[in-house]
Formats: C-alpha cells, structure tokens, sequence
C-alpha cells in the first residue's frame, strides 16, 4: 500500500523535527499532542510507553494512565508478539517507513496501522517516536477487492471448465483423458458409445 499524501508529509516532517533535536518530556508539546495520526514514544529497553498522545488516547480507547502502564506489546494481537520480537530485534536506527502492522484496541477490534518511527533522545535518554496512520480501511478495501477478484478468477474457471465439459461429452471423436499413472479419469460419450462401454 503506498501512502504518499500530505498528510503523509506533514507526519514525516514532525518526525523529522523531533528526531533532529534532544528533547525534554515539556517540550513535546502541540505538535505531539495534536497531531491527528495517534503518536507514541516508548523505551526501546523494555518498550514501555513513555508519552502518548490525545488521538492515541482517542483512537485505542486507552486512557493515558493505561498506555503509560502498558508496552507496545500490549496493543499487539498475541500472534503477532514474534513478528514485534523480529522487527524489534532488525530495526534500522533512524526511521523505519511504510510498515503495515495489526494493532489491538482496548475494546478487542483489531485495526491496521501504517507506522512511521524513529529513533530521539528525550530527557537525556534514548526513546523511539513513532506515529501509527490508521489503513484499515485500505486493508479491508484490498481484502474486498482481492475477494472479488478470486470470486470472477473462479466463476471464470468453471464457466470454461462447463463448456470443455459440453464439448468433451459431445464431441463425434473418442477421446480419453489419462492422469499420470495411465489411469483413464474421463472418456467422451463418443468413446463409451463406440465401444459399448455406455
């Protein structure tokens, strides 16, 4: 999925300008808490949430007492806790772009986040920034579409397997079809009348 929009830019501009300073927790400020996309910075050591903003609050239904108690594991369906544990593990050291991720909300619904991250130093220590765009939408369209698609690939298949099968059954020849072990598996009409098999 490419996500090149404005918004897209003004993500990675904010990005870039808290990457590109040393930062103390009061200097986040406006352009963290009002960002649009929810936004997070946690510790890479033991990825606890170390700041949340207002649409992570909004959109994860968590509170900020709750993330700020919490890992980034934690909004994570549990089957994808190996693809975190890798991803973790091979992360580049600035900013890591385009990657489609599952998250958990606080009520249970699963929804599908575009996540920009990056690493800061934030009071002293380093932190990792990341901002979470949400593409469910997106992702259900393309689930939509690639249904429809194997829906018409299949109706498709047996419309023209109907037809070979009224051609084969009709046809004046004797034909056979043998699979790899010379076993015959269909014989035209012709076939089976020719040698009184019918």
């Amino acid at each position: 999925i490419e996500l090149r929009t404005h918004d897209t830019v003004k993500r990675a501009d904010t990005i870039h300008w808290m990457t590109s300073h040393h930062l103390q927790a009061n200097q986040l400020g406006p352009l963290f808490d009002r960002h649009p996309d929810p936004m997070w910075i946690y510790d890479p050591s033991d990825l606890r949430f170390l700041a949340v903003n207002a649409a992570a609050v909004t959109r994860y239904g968590y509170s900020r007492a709750e993330f700020l108690a919490m890992t980034i594991a934690d909004i994570r369906p549990l089957d994808d806790a190996p693809l975190l544990k890798q991803s973790i593990a091979h992360r580049p050291s600035w900013a890591e772009q385009a990657s489609i991720w599952r998250h958990r909300r606080k009520d249970g619904s699963i929804l599908h986040v575009d996540i920009a991250a990056a690493d800061i130093v934030i009071d002293g220590r380093s932190a990792r920034l990341v901002a979470a765009r949400d593409v469910s939408k997106l992702v259900e369209d393309d689930a939509i579409r690639a249904l429809a698609h194997e829906a018409a690939e299949r109706a498709q298949a047996q419309a023209i397997a109907r037809r070979f099968r009224a051609l084969f059954e009709t046809s004046p020849s004797c034909v056979l079809v043998i699979d790899g072990s010379n076993r015959i598996i269909a014989s035209s009409d012709a076939y089976l009348r020719t040698f009184n098999l019918s």
